[in-house]
């Protein structure tokens, strides 16, 4: 993976791939919904990250038009989110969230990986519009969820783009039950980098003091998602028990913050990297979290937060 460019991203899906698509007539991936087979952002963003990293190792054309159809949806079938921005619904509301999420809702997570998948279709393949949609879409990675974007506060907030509070991205917005999602700040960091690559336009202020109260915000809570034998999916404390990330999801969290700590020299997410890491090498530990989990899948009548 180039750091300094946008060949590569920080998760390889290129596994994923040939086995969540194609399924419609344009070939693109079609997700199980309540109300029929509906296109996911987030699924279609994996899908076209995934697809990219096959055409940059074969040269394949077909991988190359399967990221340009992605982008072509994406350009041409996202909405305004509640503060203005653009965004991509989601297809439906997951079942661990019923009775929180608003049937039309907006993931930070998906959000970001749309972001990234973008940035790259625009700088890498000079795809129409690609560029035009992150600039339009980049800002509601910090309004917040109060005035209708994906940021939750966290501290006191201070003067706009002032470092005096710290800024978390949510997967699942919920104004009145944080759930701080790792795996969605994590990615949300991303794309503000993408956005902001040298082979791009140089970052906008914006950017700039996101990314540096993302950095805050996750230095803030980052210790609180370690066990001590396991990373947790989320700290939402609604639930009954831990939320334990599943195997992959712990894979990614040490692969994210590896990836931060050599951006930003932090030594506290290089450490905690480290440690995950060796949590996941470690058979008793994995055990335990399969136990966690299934432990914490019972007492929530069947529901998980990471299941959507």
């Amino acid at each position: 993976m180039d750091e300094a460019s946008l060949r590569g991203y920080v998760l390889d899906y290129s596994d994923l791939v040939d086995a969540i698509g194609p399924d419609d007539v344009r070939g693109l991936p079609l997700t199980t919904t309540p109300g029929g087979p509906r296109h996911s952002p987030a699924v279609l963003a994996k899908y076209g990250l995934g697809s990219l990293e096959l055409y940059l190792r074969t040269g394949n054309p077909a991988r190359r038009a399967a990221v340009e159809t992605v982008a072509r949806w994406l350009i041409e079938n996202n909405e305004a989110i509640p503060c203005g921005f653009l965004g991509w619904p989601m297809p439906a509301v997951p079942r661990a969230y019923a009775h929180d999420l608003p049937e039309h809702w907006f993931s930070g997570e998906a959000h970001a990986e749309c972001i990234s998948l973008l940035s790259r279709a625009s700088t890498l393949l000079g795809v129409d519009g690609a560029d035009e949609t992150v600039r339009r879409a980049i800002g509601g990675l910090w309004t917040p969820i109060d005035e209708g974007g994906l940021a939750r506060e966290l501290g006191e907030g201070g003067a706009e783009g002032g470092l005096e509070s710290a800024l978390f991205i949510e997967q699942f917005p919920m104004e009145n039950r944080p759930s701080l999602v790792l795996g969605a700040q994590l990615r949300a960091m991303t794309a503000l980098r993408d956005s902001a690559l040298p082979d791009r336009d140089g970052p906008d202020e914006g950017v700039r003091a996101t990314l540096a109260r993302m950095e805050l915000g996750l230095a803030h809570v980052l210790e609180s998602y370690d066990t001590g034998y396991w990373s947790r999916f989320d700290l939402d404390e609604r639930w009954h028990g831990i939320p334990l990330a599943s195997p992959l999801r712990h894979g990614e969290h040490v692969l994210q913050l590896e990836r931060l700590a050599g951006q930003t020299g932090n030594e506290l997410v290089a450490t905690t990297a480290a440690r995950w890491r060796s949590y996941a090498a470690h058979a008793g530990s994995s055990r335990r979290a399969w136990w966690g989990r299934l432990g914490f899948w019972i007492a929530n009548r069947g529901l998980h937060p990471s299941e959507y």
